[in-house]
């Protein structure tokens, strides 16, 4: 109830953009995001994960990306 009670006074209506809508305008800074927010990747001496970071700032979209993850 307190879930249906916040969305009902939240001021706006789910469904106003199309999933592909907005993955269109934000499907880049989903990716970059994904890949530089990532901290840690590879083990070093101790066994724990390392991130080189070189791989931030670099970005090319999966060749995926062109098809919508939106179909099951």
């Amino acid at each position: 109830n307190k879930i249906k009670t916040v969305l009902q006074n939240s001021g706006t209506k789910g469904g106003s953009t199309t999933p592909e809508a907005w993955w269109n305008t934000h499907g880049d800074d989903f990716w970059k995001a994904i890949k530089c927010g990532i901290k840690t990747s590879g083990k070093d001496t101790s066994g724990s994960e390392k991130f080189s970071g070189e791989e931030c700032g670099v970005f090319y979209p999966p060749e995926s990306d062109t098809y919508s993850q939106f179909v099951w």
